[in-house]
């Protein structure tokens, strides 16, 4: 009979305490959510994001049991609040608002992140899209893509374009539009997207790349629309060209479409990922819910865990080495 050395034993004893728990951990993540979940926006409240936000955590309490909050951290292009939730606990009670801005455009925008955009963060879900609009300010002597772009290569430097921040889809867009033709402007770059708009409403900025989601503004004339960067026109805005519409897709040859995802910490045991994978498509498949999206112009995008993962690796391939090409660091 062979007798135990204490390292076995305590080996053993280890092994049979940890058997022991695995009931308690899965019963644990079975009756997940027990308690309320954070869900951080990188954004200000009352942008379009923030909408998103708001209408899909109201949906996630009904079908979870448990108030789902919404908390707005903006700040620095939405680094702020992903930075926070980087370093929440990987158990799924904090949850972000993520997508094609935050978690890819931004990695050409700084030199160095504070969190590692798919080593930190996995795609709970996807979410929704939203097409993007060239607006400008309603005196600008300007009515269409054209007239604009001539304008800015009569009087180079001269006139303005805001954003919500260094490395946003607004910035990239259309810092990539402005180099595609050969002009030039200076960019103005905003904490929030109300801030900017508010300023390119009152004249003190010249133009901006506004989301559908904004529609108002441009419906009723307060600003004036030029041309959406979708492959078709966008129900809400039926007269804006797209560009391929305008002519200059054979010099601007990317169509940008903002993505937004519910990410959770990267580690987050699967069958909680999986849990609010559920929620959030009983949400994409509410009528009201949907309604919501259509109004706000919104356009559903749901799908699996390995959907929202592939989509989310596949744009990260290709967007980054054209961001990091443009050179928008201080730009």
């Amino acid at each position: 009979m062979s007798i135990l050395s204490r390292r076995d034993a305590a080996r053993l004893s280890l092994s049979a305490a940890a058997t022991a728990l695995l009931p308690a951990a899965a019963g644990a993540q079975g009756t997940f959510p027990d308690r309320p979940i954070t869900f951080v926006v990188p954004y200000g409240a009352g942008g379009p994001f923030d909408l998103i936000a708001r209408v899909v955590a109201e949906r996630m309490r009904q079908d979870l049991g448990r108030p789902v909050v919404v908390e707005n951290r903006a700040g620095a292009g939405g680094i702020i609040g992903c930075a926070s939730v980087a370093r929440a606990p990987a158990d799924g009670y904090t949850i972000l608002l993520g997508g094609l801005t935050t978690h890819i455009l931004m990695q050409g925008a700084v030199e160095t992140l504070p969190f590692d955009p798919i080593g930190d963060f996995a795609v709970a879900s996807l979410l929704s899209k939203t097409p993007l609009i060239l607006a400008a300010n309603k005196d600008l002597p300007v009515t269409d893509l054209a007239s604009l772009v001539a304008l800015l290569k009569a009087s180079p430097g001269r006139y303005t374009f805001a954003s919500a921040g260094n490395g946003t889809s607004g910035h990239v867009v259309t810092q990539y539009l402005v180099d595609a033709v050969g002009a030039e402007a200076l960019h103005v770059p905003y904490r929030t997207s109300a801030q900017a708009t508010t300023d390119l409403l009152t004249g003190r900025i010249d133009f901006m790349v506004k989301t559908t989601a904004e529609a108002e503004p441009m419906r009723n004339g307060s600003i004036r629309p030029l041309v959406i960067f979708s492959d078709t026109r966008a129900p809400a805005l039926p007269d804006v060209p797209t560009l391929a519409e305008t002519g200059f897709n054979n010099v601007v040859r990317y169509n940008l479409e903002p993505w937004q995802a519910i990410m959770v910490r990267r580690g987050t045991p699967d069958a909680i990922v999986a849990r609010l994978n559920q929620a959030v498509a009983a949400t994409a498949a509410d009528p009201a819910t949907r309604r919501r999206f259509e109004e706000s112009n919104l356009v559903p995008f749901a799908g699996s865990v390995a959907d929202g993962e592939a989509y989310f690796v596949a744009e990260n391939t290709r967007w980054v080495p054209i961001v990091r090409g443009m050179g928008l660091i201080g730009r």
